[in-house]
């Protein structure tokens, strides 16, 4: 599962990399200064050391062509360790969760958010779904039950698994009879129609797309509960780090990547549809996250 997760994030890496290269290097400016970029750890955990080598080459060409400066993948760390390393200088751009730059940022105020990374909608919600006859109210019914859940789930739904589909310090395992992993949100949801499962854990994104490849599928289905918004993963830096004409130039690319050919296919593999500025509303959304979800004990 990890190395799935930390497979998707290399992607997104090389997309960042390979899918805003600009289509001549006749204009590229020899390197000033070097750029390194990281990715908090549960996203990236697990990936191999070739794949992100791999990664690092298209990088420091993409970064040489549009800023002068080169560029470094690095290992990573928890998201108070690469805020950390992003406020000294250590990092310069980093790769976070919405709900762990959060967390991040309150003690690291000076984060700054260069896009947010957007998969059909910016705030998403996450579903616990169960069998439309299930006689159950909540989540307390399921007790003893078997829960479904994709390897490919978003972090997010981790989170509002633990935070609010079981009691207050009562670890899942603990709670549930059975947590059915299987690899994409669609089979969790089949899973309940089949009878494998008693309930599933999926964001909005992937039971809004379920009931409409499969509506009468999910006809048989109901929403039993759903999350608060969660706010976008975010591409940030650290404010006075990078020149303002940087940012400008490196989010530029990156909301422009979707009007190429690779880019677009880039982003569809790895379950992204663009790039965007950050809303207007994001640190408002921030601030509502971290405090619905506070961070765990020892990341204050």
């Amino acid at each position: 599962m990890k190395w799935m997760l930390g497979a998707i994030s290399a992607g997104l890496i090389v997309f960042i990399c390979i899918g805003v290269q600009p289509e001549s290097r006749a204009f590229a400016r020899p390197a000033t200064r070097s750029i390194r970029l990281t990715v908090v750890d549960s996203i990236s955990q697990g990936v191999p050391a070739p794949l992100m080598a791999v990664a690092m080459r298209p990088l420091k060409a993409y970064l040489e062509q549009q800023t002068g400066m080169a560029g470094e993948v690095v290992e990573g760390g928890d998201p108070m360790q690469v805020a950390r390393r992003l406020s000294n200088d250590d990092v310069q751009v980093a790769v976070f969760h919405g709900h762990e730059f959060a967390w991040a940022k309150q003690k690291y105020p000076n984060l700054q958010p260069v896009v947010v990374c957007v998969n059909e909608q910016k705030n998403v919600r996450v579903h616990l779904v169960v069998s439309g006859d299930a006689k159950v109210n909540s989540y307390a019914d399921l007790k003893g039950k078997v829960v479904a859940q994709a390897r490919k789930n978003r972090e997010y739904c981790r989170l509002y698994f633990e935070r609010r589909c079981t009691p207050p310090g009562v670890a899942p395992e603990k709670f549930y009879r059975k947590q059915l992993l299987l690899a994409y949100p669609e089979q969790t949801l089949d899973a309940i129609v089949a009878g494998r499962a008693h309930a599933a854990v999926v964001d909005v994104v992937a039971w809004e797309q379920y009931r409409k490849d499969r509506p009468a599928k999910a006809r048989g289905l109901r929403s039993l509960q759903v999350s608060e918004p969660f706010p976008p993963g975010v591409i940030a830096c650290y404010k006075g780090n990078l020149s303002e004409a940087d940012v400008r130039s490196f989010r530029t690319a990156l909301i422009n990547a979707r009007s190429s050919g690779a880019g677009r296919e880039t982003l569809q593999l790895f379950r992204l549809t663009t790039f965007e500025e950050p809303p207007e509303d994001y640190d408002e959304a921030l601030d509502v996250i971290a405090r619905v979800y506070p961070p765990p004990a020892g990341r204050k």
